[in-house]
């Protein structure tokens, strides 16, 4: 037996990030989180093959289509040492940048977390390749299985 489907989708994603740097007399922490929703699409197609009266395999191949993109949520930054103590918070937008000076970077991609008013485009000595942060959720699967009838 063959079959087919395809429709839209509604996919709700959350992406965190966390950074810390402790040492003997001081630490840094900085943390971030977004949630987004998005609707996508997919699609699929299988097929059914009956090897015994109440026992099929199963093969079937799914395919996704959709993004997280635009990603804004609140961002907390912390310094504490001997002499000092440090706390921020904000909205912050999620870019992906390379500097422009630093040769370690050149060919890489650096997450920049920004306020929503700071967009690192206008900082073209300092950065290249700039555009939004986004998550892809697209993909292809292949599944391959048995069913069993009761």
């Amino acid at each position: 037996m063959l079959n087919a489907n395809a429709g839209m989708a509604y996919y709700f994603g959350r992406i965190k990030f966390s950074y810390s740097d402790v040492d003997n007399d001081s630490s840094y922490v900085q943390t971030w989180e977004s949630s987004k929703s998005v609707f996508g699409f997919q699609a699929g197609a299988g097929l059914e093959y009956a090897i015994l009266p109440k026992l099929s395999l199963v093969v079937e191949a799914l395919a996704r289509f959709a993004a997280l993109e635009d990603l804004s949520g609140p961002y907390h930054y912390t310094s504490k040492g001997p002499t000092w103590s440090t706390e921020y918070n904000a909205t912050h937008t999620a870019w992906l940048v390379s500097y422009k000076n630093d040769p370690t970077t050149t060919n890489s991609w650096i997450l920049l977390l920004t306020t929503g008013t700071d967009d690192p485009n206008n900082y073209p000595e300092i950065y290249s390749h700039v555009r939004k942060a986004s998550f892809s959720l697209s993909g292809i699967s292949l599944r391959l299985g048995a069913k069993y009838k009761f």
